[in-house]
Formats: structure tokens, C-alpha cells, sequence
């Protein structure tokens, strides 16, 4: 199966991921500065968890335009609409062309596997 793949990464991220650089990655002396007093202000987990996303976001791009991926906050009204649709409650998950991997599948490897499979690789 050929084609583009839209990825979803699903958890409760920082308010600081939306309005900085993506992937965490600040361009700026100032937004690395910005980014890091916004992130000390956040509980640990919350934090690992938008890392994570960052890492796995940074481990598709190789793949160009086609992996489309999206961050969706669990707090926003598209995060409540993917957790009824797909009973994520507020677990992390990644959805990846309406599979869903949570839990234990939540292993960047395994996701990464599955895309390149739908790639066709």
C-alpha cells in the first residue's frame, strides 16, 4: 500500500511545543532561553513525553513529504474528538493512518517499521 502516511502523535504536550520551533529544536538564543523557563514549569512527565514526540517527529522527517505528521494535544477539542473516536482516554498514543499504537507499541521502532512498510520500503 503505497502512498502518504498521516501520522498523529496523541499525548498532553506543553503549551511551549506549539508556540517554538518544531521538534523543541529553538532557532534562537531567545527561544531556546524562552523555551527552557517554560519547560521547567511543566511536570517531568509531560515534558518526557513532548521529547519523545520531538524524537519520533525527527525520526520521520527523513522521510520527506511523505509522512505527514501532526501533534494533537489531548487538552485541545481535535485531542477529545481522537480520544472518543479512538478510546485513547489520556495515554500517549499514535495514530498512524487510523492504527492506533499505545501502551507498550509505543516503541519508535515499531512505529517507524509500520511507515516504512506502508511506504512500501
Amino acid at each position: 500500500m503505497r502512498g502518504r502516511v498521516k501520522v498523529t502523535i496523541y499525548g498532553l504536550f506543553p503549551t511551549v511545543y506549539f508556540t517554538a520551533a518544531p521538534c523543541c529544536r529553538f532557532t534562537t538564543p531567545e527561544e531556546e532561553r524562552y523555551g527552557a523557563e517554560q519547560l521547567q514549569e511543566y511536570p517531568w512527565w509531560m515534558v518526557h513525553d513532548l521529547r519523545q514526540a520531538a524524537a519520533l517527529v525527527e525520526r520521520l522527517s527523513k522521510y520527506g513529504g511523505s509522512v505527514r505528521v501532526e501533534l494533537v494535544s489531548a487538552d485541545s477539542l481535535k485531542g477529545v474528538w481522537l480520544s472518543l473516536r479512538y478510546g485513547l482516554g489520556g495515554e500517549p498514543a499514535v495514530l498512524v493512518n487510523g492504527w492506533v499504537f499505545k501502551g507498550p507499541a509505543l516503541d519508535p521502532d515499531t512505529i517507524e517499521d509500520f511507515v516504512r512498510r506502508l511506504l512500501g520500503y
